[in-house]
């Protein structure tokens, strides 16, 4: 009986996703993983990590606590260069991750990806590596 009530369950549920899903306004293209021209931070890399080199903030109980690691974000780099979408799939901790978004809001505008020669949106992800000094 269970089994059943969690089948009609699912079923509704997907019924419901379809419902919402092609009631949609109008279409927005989907962000790519993977583009013919990689979006850029301004100045490349090197500059990409000294900024957040520079606005890091170690969360005050995670370095008392001797926590290190690695906190990967990831956002969609839009066809004008700003950033939306900002998700963690590798956390660390809360405060660490806060931390992680926090910087990631802060960057400015990238270069736009570019497939087929022109603009598209674009995932693109970005490792936090929370080190302590030796």
């Amino acid at each position: 009986m269970k089994l059943i009530s969690a089948l009609i369950a699912s079923l509704l549920f997907v019924s419901v996703s379809a419902q919402t899903n092609s009631a949609a306004s109008p279409v927005q293209p989907q962000a790519l993983t993977r583009a013919d021209k990689m979006p850029e931070f301004p100045g490349g890399f090197d500059s990409l990590n000294s900024f957040i080199a520079r606005n890091l903030q170690y969360p005050k109980v995670e370095k008392v606590k001797g926590i290190e690691g690695i906190t990967a974000v990831k956002f969609i780099v839009n066809t004008d260069g700003t950033i939306t979408d900002i998700t963690v799939p590798r956390k660390l901790t809360p405060a660490c991750d806060e931390e992680a978004v926090r910087i990631t809001k802060l960057f400015p505008r990238f270069i736009p990806g570019r497939h087929g020669g022109k603009p598209v949106k674009v995932w693109y992800p970005v490792a936090f590596n929370f080190v302590l000094p030796k």
